[in-house]
């Protein structure tokens, strides 16, 4: 299961990824360089925010073998 949450990040972020790139280089007005930027800033929240929940999980797997 944590597979599948790990993928589905990943597709989130390449989203926003893909919809920043494709915003900056194909339009040129100021409200959509501002979209642009607005999605890599979700881009890179998504990103950390599973490296934190990827760390959370970890975290609670060592507390119940008792590795902690």
């Amino acid at each position: 299961m944590k597979q599948i949450h790990g993928a589905i990040y990943i597709y989130i972020t390449m989203f926003f990824i893909g919809a920043s790139y494709y915003l900056g280089h194909s339009y040129s007005h100021p409200i959509v360089t501002f979209l642009s930027g607005t999605c890599m800033a979700i881009a890179i929240f998504v990103h950390l925010f599973s490296v934190w929940i990827v760390k959370f999980q970890l975290n609670i797997s060592e507390m119940e073998e008792g590795t902690f």
